[in-house]
C-alpha cells in the first residue's frame, strides 16, 4: 500500500514528466464522459421519469374520436360540453377527469409587468396529479364555477426569481391581465406540467360548458388502480356514444381514444433518444481507445526503465500500483472536470444556446412544447466536435517525431468516426 505522501509524489512525477499525455488524457475521458452522462441523464427524465408524479402510469390522456364521412376516424380534443357530461357519471375504471388549456398573462410584477406562460385548469386536475403544493393549498372544488375564483397557484421557479423563496407570499395579491389575484399555493420544483407553465388559474368554463364551442381542452384521467387501458377506453367509448345519441347538439363524438401521459410526453422522441445514446457511447470509447493509445505508447517509451528497475528488485506489486495511482488522478482529473463544465452549464441554463436548451431538462420534460427537440442532431455535431480537441492532441503526443508536414498531414485527415465533412 502506498502512503498519502507517496501517491503525491507519483502524481506529482508523472505530471511533470508527461504533462501533455496528461492534458490530453484527461480532456478525452473528461469529454467523453460528460456526453454520457448528459444523454442519460435525458433519457432518465425523457423515458423513465418524463414527469414525477405518483403512480404516472394510471394518468392518461383523453381525446374525441368523430366519425368522418369518409369513414375515417378523426381525432380531438375535448369540447367543455362533453367533459361536463362525464362529469356527472359514475365509471368503473376511471378515478376522474380533468382539463386544462393554455394561455399567456401578464404578471404585474414589482419591477415591471411580464409574460408568463399559464395553465388554465378544471379544480380536479392539479389533485389528479398526486403532487402536493410546496406551500399552500390547490384550488377549492368550486373555484372553476362561474367567472372563477380570484387565486392563483405560481410555480417554484417563478416564486424563488421573483419573490426571493419568500414563504409568505401565500395570501398576497398579484395582478394578472389586470384582475387582482391571491397566491394561494407554490408548486413543487420541476413542475410545470401542463404546457411548461409559470402559473395556474381556474379555467372557468362558464355557460361554455352547456353549448358547442369546439374541441380545444386537454383532458387527464386517472385510471383506478388494476384497470386496464382497453377495459377504461371502452367504458369511456360506450358513456360517450350514448351521450352522442341523447345529446346530439352538444357530444359530436361518437367514441375516445386513451393515451398514456407517459407516451404522450415521450412521443416521437424514443428513436432520437437511442440514435443519442448509442452516439455517446461511441464517442465515450473512442475516448478510452484515446486513453488506451497514449498509456500503449507511454508504457513503449518506459519498457527500458521499468525493465531496469525491476532487475534492481522492484516488486510487481509497486509496478502496478504506480501505474493503478497515475491512472486514478487522470480519471480524478477527468471526472473534476466535468463537475466545472456542469455546473458552469447549469448557471447558464437559461441561455439560448442550442446546446444548453437540451440539457436544461427540467423545463423541457415537463412542456408538451416537443418542436424544441428538433435541435438533436445539432447537439450530437457540436459534442462529437469537440471530442476532435483530444483526438487531435493525442496524434500529436503519438506522432510528435515527426515533421509537422507529416502530423498537419494527418491531424486534418478525417477519421471514420469523428469527421469534419457534413
Amino acid at each position: 500500500m502506498f502512503s498519502a505522501h507517496q501517491v503525491l509524489t507519483i502524481a506529482e512525477r508523472y505530471l511533470r514528466r508527461h504533462p501533455l499525455d496528461f492534458v490530453a488524457m484527461a480532456l478525452s475521458l473528461a469529454l467523453g464522459m460528460l456526453l454520457l452522462v448528459l444523454v442519460l441523464a435525458a433519457i432518465n427524465g425523457f423515458l423513465l421519469r418524463p414527469l414525477a408524479v405518483p403512480a404516472l402510469e394510471e394518468l392518461v390522456r383523453v381525446r374525441e374520436v368523430r366519425s368522418s364521412p369518409d369513414g375515417q376516424r378523426d381525432v380531438f380534443s375535448v369540447a367543455p360540453a362533453a367533459w361536463n357530461l362525464w362529469q356527472h357519471e359514475q365509471l368503473r375504471t376511471i378515478v376522474d377527469i380533468g382539463v386544462a388549456t393554455g394561455s399567456n398573462v401578464t404578471l404585474g410584477l414589482a419591477d415591471a409587468p411580464e409574460q408568463h406562460e399559464a395553465a388554465l385548469v378544471s379544480a380536479n386536475f392539479l389533485p389528479l396529479l398526486g403532487v402536493q403544493p410546496q406551500l399552500g393549498r390547490y384550488f377549492a372544488a368550486d373555484a372553476d364555477i362561474g367567472a372563477g375564483a380570484d387565486e392563483i397557484l405560481i410555480g417554484n421557479a417563478l416564486w424563488r426569481d421573483e419573490f426571493a423563496s419568500d414563504p409568505s407570499v401565500i395570501g398576497r395579491l398579484v395582478h394578472v391581465d389586470g384582475r387582482a389575484r391571491k397566491i394561494i399555493g407554490v408548486m413543487p420544483a420541476g413542475i410545470s406540467f401542463p404546457y411548461g407553465a409559470d402559473v395556474w388559474l381556474p379555467i372557468a368554463l362558464g355557460d361554455r360548458l352547456n353549448r358547442p364551442v369546439g374541441n380545444y381542452l386537454f383532458a387527464l384521467a386517472r385510471l383506478r388502480p388494476g384497470a386496464g387501458l382497453a377495459v377504461a377506453g371502452q367504458e369511456l367509448g360506450e358513456l360517450t356514444a350514448r351521450l352522442h345519441v341523447d345529446n346530439a347538439a352538444l357530444v359530436e363524438s361518437v367514441a375516445v381514444e386513451l393515451t398514456p401521459l407517459r407516451e404522450e410526453l415521450v412521443g416521437n422522441l424514443r428513436p432520437a433518444l437511442k440514435v443519442l445514446a448509442a452516439a455517446s457511447a461511441l464517442a465515450f470509447l473512442v475516448a478510452l481507445v484515446n486513453c488506451a493509445t497514449l498509456t500503449g505508447l507511454r508504457a513503449l517509451r518506459e519498457r527500458p526503465m521499468v525493465a531496469v528497475r525491476a532487475a534492481l528488485g522492484a516488486r510487481l506489486a509497486n509496478l502496478l500500483g504506480e501505474a493503478f495511482v497515475r491512472h486514478l488522478c487522470t480519471a480524478l482529473v477527468a471526472g473534476g472536470i466535468d463537475e466545472v463544465l456542469i455546473i458552469v452549464e447549469r448557471q447558464l441554463q437559461h441561455h439560448s444556446s442550442r446546446f444548453l436548451q437540451f440539457f436544461a431538462v427540467s423545463h423541457l420534460v415537463f412542456s408538451d412544447q416537443h418542436e424544441r427537440f428538433q435541435h438533436f442532431p445539432s447537439l450530437v455535431e457540436v459534442l462529437l466536435r469537440q471530442l476532435q480537441v483530444p483526438f487531435r492532441a493525442g496524434m500529436l503526443f503519438r506522432f510528435r517525431r515527426q515533421s509537422a508536414a507529416s502530423f498537419l498531414q494527418r491531424a486534418c485527415c478525417p477519421t471514420v468516426f469523428l469527421n469534419n465533412q457534413h
